[in-house]
C-alpha cells in the first residue's frame, strides 16, 4: 500500500505589523490557512516588522538505521515466514484450533522544508507481525 499525506504550517508578514501563521492539513485548506495567517499578521503593531534575517540554508539527511527497504524482500519470502509463524502457533498442541498471522511492512519519507532554509528528509522503514492462537477444548 502507498499513501501520502500533506500538512504545512504558513507565515506572513505585514509591513509595519506583526508576523501571523496557521496551519492545514490537506491542499484544500491552503487557501484558507494563508487568508487566517494574513489576518493575524494584520493584528499587531510591530515598528520592527519588515524582512526576516538572512539565515544560511541548511539540510539534513537521515539515514535510516535498518538494513534494507521493506519492499527489497520478495513477497514468497514475507508468506513463508508468516506460514512459518503460523505452524509454530499450531505446533504440538491439539487444543489450538485456529490461528490468525498479519505481516505489514511501510516505507515512511518525511520531508520538511522551512522558510529558514532547513531542509529535513527523513526515511524510515516500519515492519509489523502479530499472531494470534485460538484453543479450544470440550
Amino acid at each position: 500500500m502507498r499513501g501520502a499525506s500533506i500538512a504545512g504550517c504558513v507565515a506572513t508578514g505585514s509591513c509595519c505589523h506583526g508576523w501571523g501563521a496557521a496551519s492545514f492539513r490537506n491542499l484544500d485548506d491552503l487557501r484558507g490557512a494563508l487568508r487566517n495567517a494574513s489576518e493575524a499578521s494584520l493584528t499587531l503593531r510591530d515598528a520592527g516588522a519588515g524582512a526576516l534575517p538572512s539565515v544560511p540554508a541548511r539540510e539534513v539527511d537521515l539515514d535510516c538505521p535498518a538494513p534494507r527497504d521493506p519492499s527489497s524482500i520478495p513477497l514468497p519470502r514475507k508468506l513463508e515466514l508468516a506460514a512459518m509463524v503460523g505452524r509454530t502457533l499450531r505446533g504440538p498442541d491439539r487444543r489450538v484450533a485456529s490461528t490468525r498471522v498479519r505481516y505489514q511492512d511501510s516505507l515512511t519519507e518525511t520531508v520538511v522544508v522551512t522558510s529558514e532554509g532547513l531542509s529535513l528528509r527523513e526515511v524510515r522503514p516500519e515492519l509489523s507481525l502479530s499472531a494470534l492462537a485460538v484453543a479450544e477444548e470440550a
